[in-house]
Formats: C-alpha cells, structure tokens, sequence
C-alpha cells in the first residue's frame, strides 16, 4: 500500500505538465500593416537544419506582437494552443522595418511571413526583449532568435546577449531570406560560425559569423532579457534586428490538469485512509 501511495504521489507531480515552445513573431514592418501569423501557420526550425540539436520547433500558435514597443502578458499561448499562464514580455525597439520579398524562393512555409516584418534600431540603440514567468520542465530550456534586415548592399553586425554569453552576428550585404536571389534564395536557417574570410558566400561554413539565427542553451532563470546591440556596418548607421523568437522546452500545465491533481489527491488519501484503518485492525 505504501509503494502505491508514493507512486500516486509522483504521478501528482508530472500530470498536467508538458514541454512547450512559446513562439513570438515581431510583426511590426515599414507601414502600418502587421505581418501576422494564423494559428494554424507552421513556422521554426525542421529537423537539425543548419546543425542544431532542439529537433523540430516548426510550431503553430505563434503570438503576434505588434510595433516597436509593447507588453503582452496573460494572453501568451503555448504551441499546444494552452494560455502560457503567468508568462510576460516586453518588448522596446527605436522602430520597426520588413525585408523587401520573402517569397521568391522555394520555402513555402509560415516563416516567409515570421521573417518578414522585424523590430529595427535606427539610432543605434539597444533593441530589448524580456520574458518572465518561465520555469523550465527538465531543468533548463533554449531560445532561438531569427533575424534578418533589409540591408541591401551593405553589411551589418550586431551582438545578442542573454546573460553573459553574447553572440556577433552579420548580416550580410544582399541576402533577404527566401528572395529567390542571392546566396540565401530559398530560405535557409544559419547560426553564425566564426573566422572564414570576409565575403564568405553565405550560407557556408565557417561563414564570417554570417547567419540569421542564434540559438542559447541551458537558461535556467525565470525571466531573460535578450539584447540586440548594433555593432558596425559598412553603411551610416549598424543594426541588429529581431524578427521572431522561441522559447524551447519550458513547463505549460495541460488545461485538463487541475482536475487530474483533484483525483489523484483524492485516490491519495483514500489509500492513506484505508491504510489507516487496516493497521488498526491489526493491533
């Protein structure tokens, strides 16, 4: 009877808990009209594309988070379609922009539209995202971050830096994701890989940190803040853009799951009940 007990115990402790990706699109582009995802539309990474180790995060239930500026919180969804309850963000950016054409090329999926409108520095000032109220399922989680700006022929880097691991990205000059020309056509995925020569033909690897998306693994707090720093630019003014973001492998308890805990607390204390009044009998 005790080894029942503490089973049901256990089993208390799991049901009702899944591990999610909360997914945020950065709608904003150079006019009023928000590049907004349905909840139906897939978009993230297939697979191991571009190398790495989260498998498939091509989700739907992406939030649309609109202009250069906002917070959104109780509202969030998780990509099982469940309110990501107590989950925040706050987003701050000096202006929003969009790439020129992200269906030229042969990558038919929902992240032509992610990847099309993206928070934007234009004086040069820190881009900040923060999201709170997470809780990791298997003790730590990840978030990817896909960026990609309307650079034309010039090239721009930028740092992101969660906590104290920083990453420098460059955006390189003449590559719009899924344009249909370019060294990015077709709408590839790439994390930026160090050294290589200048004017490596992207994407390749090593690429000159060329990419247009970074991955940070192993968070463990509650809440992060990403910052995106433009660093230079062989133009006027450096920029860092953010397009979209997920969040890889954090708790969102099942909706069904209050009701499963009454249960299991109420077979719980039978047991202990019953094994009450059975010891007595012994005695």
């Amino acid at each position: 009877m005790k080894r029942l007990y503490l089973s049901s115990a256990s089993i208390l402790i799991s049901v009702g808990l899944s591990a999610e990706i909360i997914s945020l699109n950065f709608t904003g582009g150079r006019s009023t009209t928000p590049y907004a995802l349905g909840s139906s539309d897939l978009a993230g990474l297939v697979g191991t594309e571009a190398g790495h180790s989260l498998g498939s995060t091509l989700v739907g239930n992406w939030n649309n988070l609109d202009g250069n500026s906002g917070s959104s919180g109780g509202s969030l969804l998780g990509s099982n379609g469940n309110v990501a309850v107590g989950v925040t963000v706050t987003w701050n950016a000096d202006n929003t922009y969009d790439l020129p054409n992200t269906t030229g090329g042969s990558n038919t999926s929902a992240n032509t539209t992610m990847m099309k409108g993206y928070l934007d520095n234009d004086s040069e000032n820190t881009t900040t995202v923060t999201v709170s109220g997470l809780e990791a399922l298997s003790g730590s989680y990840s978030v990817i971050v896909y960026v990609d700006g309307d650079n034309e022929e010039f090239w721009q880097r930028g740092n992101y830096t969660i906590g104290t691991t920083t990453v420098q990205n460059e955006d390189s000059e003449n590559v719009d994701f899924n344009s249909g020309s370019g060294n990015n056509a077709n709408g590839l995925f790439q994390i930026p890989v160090a050294d290589g020569t200048g004017g490596s033909n992207w994407p390749v690897s090593p690429n000159n940190s060329e990419g247009n998306m970074i991955i940070f693994s192993g968070l463990t707090s509650s809440s992060f803040t990403l910052n995106a720093d433009p660093v230079s630019s062989s133009t006027t003014f450096a920029r860092a853009p953010v397009n979209g973001m997920q969040i890889v492998g954090v708790v969102i308890p099942e909706p069904a799951s209050g009701s499963l805990v009454a249960i299991f607390l109420g077979l719980a204390l039978f047991m202990w009940t019953a094994k009450s009044r059975f010891g007595k009998r012994g005695h």
